[in-house]
């Protein structure tokens, strides 16, 4: 029922947007929807509206996703301490399928799908693929047990400040888990991957 009645208010949502393409609203109503649309719509549809529409907190968070978090945009750069304190950088990672890999220790649906990053990187570790796992943990001592305990044998940073992470923020990640697929050019392929999806992906992509 909660979904037929999300379906209806989207479609009332979007006849509304169409037929008044220069309301002030267009772009609290457009966010509102992100999760109900594909981000090929979203773009086209948030083109559509005229440059004062998009002059709000709205309009620029869309315009940020559009630029740099839509598949195809170049993943913003960034740079955090990994378990030991060393400074790790994405750019360290140019020339391969980087899987940025958004979790905590405290993440009952992240310690679920770990068996299948650990079979991912297993069966990838010899190509042209990493995985660098943000945490958003804010113990250290718990984030690296986890790591210890469920086997995560890939490079690892965090700030240890939850959702306030410098790097969920930039990527706007507000649930976990979460993750971006980069290319070998710093382009982003995919996001928020399921377990399973993850895998067929890098079967067509990672030679």
């Amino acid at each position: 029922m909660s979904t037929l009645f999300e379906q209806e208010r989207m479609e009332d949502d979007l006849d509304w947007m169409r037929k008044h393409p220069a309301s002030f609203i267009n772009t609290f109503v457009l966010h509102e929807n992100l999760e109900r649309m594909t981000e090929s719509f979203i773009k086209n549809l948030f083109e559509t509206f005229p440059q004062n529409v998009k002059l709000n907190k709205y309009g620029e968070d869309l315009q940020y996703m559009i630029d740099h978090l839509f598949i195809g945009a170049t993943a913003p750069v960034f740079s955090q301490a990994d378990t030991s304190g060393r400074v790790v950088s994405l750019r360290d990672f140019r020339g391969k399928y980087v899987l940025i890999d958004f979790w905590a220790s405290w993440c009952v649906h992240c310690r679920a799908d770990n068996p299948y990053l650990v079979k991912a990187i297993e069966k990838y570790k010899d190509k042209n693929f990493a995985i660098l796992g943000v945490s958003l943990d804010t113990r250290k001592d718990l984030w690296l047990e986890a790591i210890r305990q469920d086997g995560l044998n890939w490079t690892h940073i965090s700030d240890l400040s939850k959702f306030n992470n410098e790097v969920s923020l930039k990527y706007n990640v507000d649930a976990i888990p979460n993750n971006f697929l980069v290319d070998p050019n710093g382009r982003i392929v995919a996001n928020n991957l399921g377990a399973e999806s993850m895998l067929i992906m890098l079967d067509q992509l990672v030679k």
